[in-house]
């Protein structure tokens, strides 16, 4: 796993050398699968999370995760009914935005800025 994150890294920030201005702009943050950054175990409980976050904004890099749910099949069970939990943990992280499919929870988060 620490290899293939180091590549994804690697590949980000030298991928646009030759590219214009315009694809140079958009290398400049990378979305991942949120169980890049925190997995969760064959139960669905959360694990450690990962230094995904801190090694992408070290390489200039802005982190978007994705895809937030409220539904508790889509939930780790660490956060089952309480889906605020879930962007909490991820902003605690560090990430820089979410994709959710649900907007109006999202919002509900203390740092998002409008």
């Amino acid at each position: 796993m620490e290899n293939k994150k180091s590549e994804w890294l690697t590949f980000s920030t030298h991928s646009s050398v030759d590219w214009n201005s315009r694809w140079k702009l958009r290398t400049r943050f990378f979305d991942f699968d949120k169980n890049l950054l925190v997995p969760r175990d064959s139960n669905g409980k959360l694990r450690s999370p990962t230094s995904l976050v801190t090694d992408a904004h070290a390489a200039g890099l802005l982190v978007h995760v994705w895809t937030f749910r409220n539904e508790n099949c889509f939930l780790p069970l660490d956060f089952q009914g309480n889906p605020q939990g879930e962007y909490e943990l991820f902003f605690s992280l560090g990430v820089d935005g979410v994709f959710s499919d649900y907007p109006d929870t999202a919002s509900y988060h203390s740092t998002i800025q409008w």
